[in-house]
């Protein structure tokens, strides 16, 4: 469990299906992060049951907004050296061929609490988690370029853009293609700390 002054940031549970449910089925929330509204409850379960698969490939933790002790998000972390989710992601390549332990985090937000540095808030806290425990030397967070509101986020964090790729998915019932990629290197994290 990772905890900041407003949220706890989890694994998640079962009984979480509701809270999720409620902002999953969002026309904004979802397709924002890159996945269509839930349809229904079951969905929403089917979707935590996959994300509590030993085997899948993607950590998801639930962010829970502590005055309302109700979730409001997940932030997922990926092993880019076991899975890498984007095969034209060619920066992510080049830092596996290198040797370098690479992971990626993208997070997701309810409508309700965009705005409100959520989203800043628990990247920093899962960026110290994944420098700190899993031994990355360098974090990526991706976001389309039309995604300004993602872009923010990153930027707080200091997260530096190395570069774009065009993606075969367009976002969020646009024309957008382009892929901004960030990094923050184990290197600029620790300075960052002093």
């Amino acid at each position: 469990m990772i905890e900041t002054e407003r949220l706890i940031i989890r694994e998640v549970q079962t009984s979480d299906v509701n809270d999720i449910f409620e902002y999953a089925k969002d026309e904004d929330t979802g397709p924002r992060a890159g996945w269509p509204p839930h349809k229904n409850i079951e969905e929403t379960m089917n979707t935590i049951n996959v994300w509590k698969d030993p085997n899948h490939t993607e950590k998801v933790f639930v962010i829970v907004f502590k005055e309302h002790n109700k979730v409001i998000g997940t932030i997922g972390v990926t092993n880019l050296n076991k899975h890498l989710k984007d095969e034209r992601n060619h920066f992510a390549k080049e830092f596996i061929s290198q040797g370098k332990a690479v992971y990626e985090i993208g997070t997701t937000i309810s409508k309700q609490y965009w705005g409100k540095g959520v989203s800043t808030e628990s990247l920093n806290a899962v960026l110290n988690f994944v420098f700190e425990e899993l031994g990355a030397d360098i974090v990526l967070t991706l976001h389309y370029e039309a995604n300004i509101a993602s872009a923010r986020v990153q930027e707080k964090n200091n997260m530096k853009v190395i570069g774009q790729y065009d993606r075969e998915k367009k976002w969020y019932n646009t024309d957008c293609v382009t892929m901004i990629v960030r990094a923050k290197t184990k290197e600029d994290w620790a300075l960052e700390k002093i």
